[in-house]
C-alpha cells in the first residue's frame, strides 16, 4: 500500500502537488516540442534521408526497451524526487548541445542520434520515479483525483503543444526551437526542487540488479489484479497502436483530407482524452473505482466502429466522435489502473512494477504497428480499421468477465494474496 504523505498541513500538501503537477506539465510540453523539433532539425538542416529519420525514431524506442527493466530497479534504489531532478537537469544540458552545435557549425546527424539515445535513457529513469513519487504526496483516497488531473493536463498539453511547437519552429527554426526543451527541463527540475516533502531513503540492499528486476516482474505477473491488467494492456496496446498507425494514411489517402485538416481532426478526437481525465474522478465517486475500471472501455470502445465509416465532408465527424470516445475510455482506464497499481503495490517496488508495465505496452505497440501495416496492405485501410476496432471490443469483454477486478479498490486491498 502506498505510503501516506508526511505533511500534516493540507496547504503544504496542496502546494506540493501543484509543484509536481507543474513539473509534469513542463516535461510533457518539452517532450512534445522535442518530438517535432529534433526530426525537423535532421530534415531541414542536415537533409537526412527517410531511412535516417526512421533510425532516429527507432533509436529512442530501442533504448527504452533495452534499459526499461534495469532503470526501474535503479529508480527504486534512489530517492525518486532526486532521480527526477537529476534526469531533467541532465536532459536540459543534453538538448542544449543541438542549438550550440548548430550555431558553431558542427551539427552532425550523429549528434542527434546520441541525443535521442541519451534522452530515452534518462526518460527510462524519470518515468518510474515520478509514478512512484506521487503516492508520497497524496493519500491513497486521493490518487484517482490526482491522476485524473495529471492525465487531463498531459493530454491537453500534448494537443496544444503540437501547435505551439509548429509555430515556434516556424518563427525561429528547428535548431533554436530546441532551446525551449532545455529551458523546459530546467524549469521542471526547479519545480521539483521546491517541493517540501520528506522522502525516506531506500533501504540498502545486497540483492543483485537481476534479482530486483525479477522481483518487479513477479510483482506484476504474480498478483491477480496486476496480471489481469497486464493481459489487457497486451491486447489494448497492440490494438490501439494499430489504429493510430493507420489513421494518418486512412485520412490522407482513403478519406482524402489535406494535412491541415488531418491535424484538426486528430485534435478533435484527442479532446476525448481531456474529457476522460476530467470526468473519471467524479464517475469513480458515483460508481466505485473497480466498477468504473471494468465499464469505462466497455462503454466507449464500441464507438470506435464509427472511425472506419468516416467519409469526406461532414462524414469526418464520425472519426472525431469515434476517436473522442475511444480517447475518453483510454484516459479513464489509464487513471484508474495507475491509481490501482500505486495503491496495492509496495512503495519499494513501484518503480520496477511500472517499468514492467511500460515494457509490456511498448512490446504490444510494436507488434500492433507491424500488424497494422500488414492488414492495411492486404485489406486496405478502411477494412483494416474495421477489423482492428472490432477486435478491440474483445478487450472490455475480458475486463467485464475478470473476477479479479470486481470490487472497489478505493479501500485496498481488493485481492487475495497469490
Amino acid at each position: 500500500m502506498a505510503s501516506q504523505p508526511d505533511a500534516t498541513d493540507s496547504s503544504v500538501a496542496v502546494r506540493n502537488f501543484r509543484l509536481f503537477w507543474t513539473s509534469e506539465t513542463l516535461t510533457t510540453l518539452t517532450a512534445t516540442v522535442s518530438g517535432l523539433a529534433v526530426p525537423l532539425v535532421a530534415v531541414t538542416r542536415l537533409h537526412a534521408s527517410v531511412l535516417q529519420i526512421g533510425l532516429l525514431s527507432a533509436l529512442g524506442q530501442i533504448t527504452f526497451v533495452l534499459v526499461a527493466l534495469p532503470a526501474g530497479a535503479l529508480a527504486d534504489r534512489s530517492r525518486h524526487r532526486r532521480a527526477m531532478i537529476g534526469s531533467n537537469l541532465v536532459r536540459a544540458l543534453i538538448v542544449a548541445t543541438i542549438p550550440i552545435a548548430a550555431i558553431a557549425g558542427v551539427l552532425h546527424l550523429w549528434i542527434l542520434y546520441a541525443v535521442e539515445v541519451a534522452l530515452a535513457l534518462l526518460q527510462s529513469f524519470y518515468e518510474p520515479a515520478w509514478h512512484a513519487f506521487l503516492p508520497t504526496l497524496v493519500s491513497s483516497d486521493r490518487l484517482v483525483a490526482s491522476n485524473g488531473k495529471l492525465q487531463t493536463t498531459t493530454t491537453a498539453t500534448d494537443l496544444g503543444g503540437k501547435g505551439f511547437a509548429g509555430l515556434l519552429i516556424q518563427l525561429v527554426g528547428a535548431p533554436l526551437a530546441v532551446i525551449v526543451n532545455a529551458i523546459g527541463f530546467a524549469l521542471s527540475a526547479v519545480a521539483l526542487t521546491a517541493i517540501r516533502q520528506d522522502e525516506p531513503r531506500p533501504e540498502k540492499t545486497i540483492d543483485s540488479l537481476p534479482h530486483q528486476i525479477t522481483e518487479g516482474i513477479a510483482q506484476v505477473l504474480g498478483r491477480p489484479v496486476l496480471r489481469t491488467m497486464a493481459i489487457f494492456l497486451v491486447g489494448a496496446g497492440g490494438g490501439l497502436s494499430a489504429y493510430y498507425a493507420l489513421s494518418t494514411v486512412f485520412l490522407a489517402r482513403t478519406v482524402g483530407l489535406p494535412a491541415s485538416a488531418i491535424g484538426w481532426v486528430f485534435a478533435g478526437g484527442g479532446i476525448g482524452g481531456v474529457i476522460g481525465g476530467l470526468l473519471t474522478p467524479r464517475a469513480a465517486d458515483r460508481l466505485g473505482n473497480g466498477r468504473l475500471l471494468r465499464l469505462c472501455t466497455a462503454v466507449t470502445l464500441p464507438f470506435g466502429l464509427l472511425i472506419p465509416l468516416t467519409q469526406p465532408g461532414w462524414g469526418v465527424l464520425l472519426y472525431i466522435a469515434g476517436g473522442a470516445m475511444v480517447g475518453a475510455g483510454v484516459a479513464a482506464y489509464n487513471v484508474l489502473s495507475l491509481s490501482l497499481t500505486q495503491t496495492i503495490c509496495p512503495p519499494e517496488l513501484l518503480g520496477r512494477a511500472f517499468s514492467v508495465i511500460r515494457l509490456i505496452v511498448l512490446g504490444a505497440s510494436a507488434v500492433g504497428s507491424t500488424l497494422a501495416g500488414l492488414l492495411g496492405t492486404w485489406l486496405g485501410t478502411r477494412l483494416a480499421l474495421l477489423v482492428i476496432m472490432g477486435a478491440l471490443l474483445l478487450i472490455p469483454l475480458s475486463l467485464l468477465l475478470a473476477k479479479t477486478l470486481r470490487g472497489d479498490f478505493g479501500t485496498p486491498p481488493i485481492e487475495q494474496t497469490p
